[in-house]
C-alpha cells in the first residue's frame, strides 16, 4: 500500500499562508542547505527553495512518511547520501498527539568523505526552532482545513433536514416526496442503497447512490426487508451493523447497515428508514445515526398527518396533495375520475346503536375500499362518513363500474351487534375531472352533487355526474 492509498481521504491543506518564512528560517539555520522542500502528510511538496527540485529528497520523504504510517513508532529524522558530496536529511513533524502533519527534507553540500557528515542529532537540533514553528503552523491549518469542513459536513446536514421539515410542514405527502428524502440520505452519507418502508400504508420506496444500478438496489432490499423489518419491530430501536457477519440479524450481507424504526408514539412500529453502504466504505458514525433517526421521526410526523388514524386512509389534505400530483403528470387529459362516497344513515346508527357501532362500520368500510384499491387509485376518509376515490387514467365508465362493486361489497357487510342486526349501505357519486383552474374541486363538487342525488333516489345507489345535468 503506498501513502496516496494509505491516506486516501484525509485532507490536504487548505490553508493559503505562505510558508516562505519558514522556508528561509532553515536556511538562516542551515546555511550549506542547497535544496529545502516542505511536505504536507499526504507526501506532496507545498514549499520549494527557488524552485529547485530534487527527486531523490522526494523519494527520500514519501518512503519515511510510508514507513511512519505503517509503524506507531517511527523515527523523526535520518539523513541519507544522495552522492559523493551531497547528503540529504528528513525530518517529520508531529503535532502534541503524534499524529502527523508533514515533513521537513533539506539536500547538504557535505564533506567528499562519507564518513565525515554531520550527525542527524546536530543538524535536528541546528533546525529545531524552524521545526517548531513548522509543526505549529502546519498543525493550525490543519485544524482550520478540518473545522471548515467540519461546517460544511453541518451544513449539508442542515440542507438535508430542512428539506425534510418543509415537506412536513405542508401537513401532507406524496410518494415522490419519500423518495427525495431517501435520495437525500443516500447521497448525503455516501450509501449504495436507501429504502423507507411503511407495511400497512403500501409504501416501498427503494433509491440507489451513484454508480450503483437500480436493479442491485431492489435485489438488496429483496434480501434484507424482512430481516429489517423483523428485527425492528421486535427491538423497537435503531440498528447499526458496521460489521455484519454470516450469523447477523441480517444474515450474510455485504454492506454496513443503518436502521431505524419508524415510530408511533414509543411502542408500535409504523416501518423502517434503511439504508447500506459498501463494505469498504466509513462505518455510520454517531452523528449519521442522529440524522437518520430525526429524519424518521419527520416521516412518523407526517405519516400521521397524512393519514386518518382510524381508517389509514389519506386524510383530506393528503388526498388533495397527492392527487394533484398525479394531475400534473404527462397523461391523455380528461380522463381521470372521482368517486364520493356516504355512508347511509350513519348518524341514525349512532343514535340508536352507540357511536362504538358506527365507528364500526367506518372500519369496514374503509376496509372494503382498501381491498379494491389499485396502484392508480387513492382513497381518503374526507370527513366523518365520507370518502372520495381518485382514479387516474380511468374513463366515466370504468369509474362508475368501480363504484357500483364497491357499493355492492358494502351490501355485505351486515353483522350483528348485540341483539341489533346492523345492515351497511352507502351512496356513490361518480364525476370525471375536467381540465380548468380547479380540476380536482371542481370534480369533488360534482361527485359530491351526483352523491346527493343517489341520496335523494332512495340511498344504495351510484349516480354519475353529467355536465347538463341540472
Amino acid at each position: 500500500m503506498n501513502l496516496a492509498q494509505a491516506l486516501e481521504g484525509e485532507p490536504a491543506l487548505t490553508s493559503a499562508t505562505s510558508l516562505d518564512p519558514y522556508g528561509q528560517l532553515v536556511k538562516m539555520l542551515l546555511p550549506r542547505a542547497q535544496a529545502i522542500a516542505i511536505y504536507d502528510r499526504m507526501g506532496l511538496p507545498v514549499w520549494l527553495n527557488d524552485g529547485v527540485d530534487v527527486p531523490e529528497l522526494h523519494r527520500l520523504v514519501e518512503g519515511a512518511l510510508e514507513q511512519q504510517l505503517r509503524s506507531a513508532r517511527g523515527t523523526d529524522g535520518f539523513a541519507e547520501q544522495v552522492d559523493r558530496e551531497h547528503c540529504a536529511y528528513v525530518f517529520l513533524l508531529h503535532d502534541a498527539d503524534q499524529h502527523l502533519l508533514g515533513a521537513v527534507g533539506v539536500v547538504c553540500r557535505e564533506s567528499s568523505q562519507r564518513g565525515d557528515n554531520r550527525p542527524v542529532a546536530l543538524v535536528q537540533g541546528l533546525l529545531r526552532p524552524a521545526l517548531e514553528c513548522l509543526q505549529r503552523e502546519l498543525g493550525a491549518q490543519y485544524s482550520i482545513g478540518d473545522l471548515q469542513r467540519s461546517l460544511m459536513v453541518r451544513d449539508r446536514d442542515l440542507e438535508l433536514l430542512l428539506g425534510a421539515a418543509h415537506e412536513e410542514a405542508t401537513g401532507a405527502e406524496t410518494t415522490d416526496d419519500f423518495a427525495q428524502l431517501v435520495q437525500g440520505c443516500v447521497d448525503h452519507l455516501g450509501c449504495s442503497v436507501g429504502a423507507l418502508l411503511i407495511p400497512d400504508k403500501n409504501i416501498a420506496v427503494c433509491r440507489t447512490g451513484a454508480g450503483t444500478p437500480p436493479r442491485t438496489g431492489a435485489e438488496v432490499l429483496t434480501r434484507t426487508h424482512r430481516h429489517v423489518l423483523g428485527w425492528t419491530q421486535l427491538h423497537r430501536q435503531t440498528m447499526t451493523a458496521n460489521r455484519p457477519t454470516a450469523g447477523g440479524p441480517l444474515g450474510s450481507v455485504p454492506f454496513k447497515v443503518l436502521s431505524c424504526p419508524v415510530m408511533h408514539g414509543a411502542q408500535r412500529v409504523l416501518g423502517v428508514l434503511v439504508l447500506f453502504k459498501p463494505a469498504e466504505s466509513p462505518d455510520f458514525d454517531l452523528r449519521q445515526v442522529r440524522i437518520v433517526e430525526l429524519l424518521a421521526r419527520r416521516v412518523a410526523y407526517i405519516l400521521l398527518n397524512a393519514y386518518d388514524p382510524t381508517t389509514g386512509l389519506l386524510t383530506r389534505p393528503a388526498f388533495e396533495k397527492r392527487a394533484q400530483g398525479l394531475l400534473g403528470q404527462p397523461g391523455q387529459p380528461g380522463t381521470h375520475s372521482v368517486i364520493y362516497i356516504d355512508i347511509d344513515r350513519l348518524h341514525v346508527l349512532n343514535e340508536n346503536l352507540g357511536m362504538h357501532v358506527g365507528d364500526e362500520v367506518i372500519l369496514r368500510v374503509s376496509e372494503v375500499l382498501r381491498r379494491h384499491l389499485t396502484p392508480r387509485m387513492l382513497a381518503a376518509r374526507i370527513s366523518g362518513d365520507r370518502f372520495a376515490v381518485f382514479a387516474t387514467d380511468m374513463p366515466l365508465d370504468d369509474a362508475q363500474t368501480v363504484a357500483e362493486n364497491l357499493r355492492e361489497g358494502l351490501e355485505q357487510l351486515g353483522f350483528v351487534s348485540g341483539s341489533q342486526t346492523v345492515d351497511v349501505s352507502a351512496s356513490f357519486g361518480v364525476a370525471r375531472v375536467v381540465e380548468g383552474k380547479h380540476p380536482l374541486a371542481h370534480a369533488l363538487a360534482a361527485a359530491e352533487i351526483a352523491c346527493k342525488a343517489a341520496k335523494d333516489r332512495g340511498r344504495d345507489r351510484v349516480e354519475t355526474y353529467q355536465e347538463s345535468d341540472q
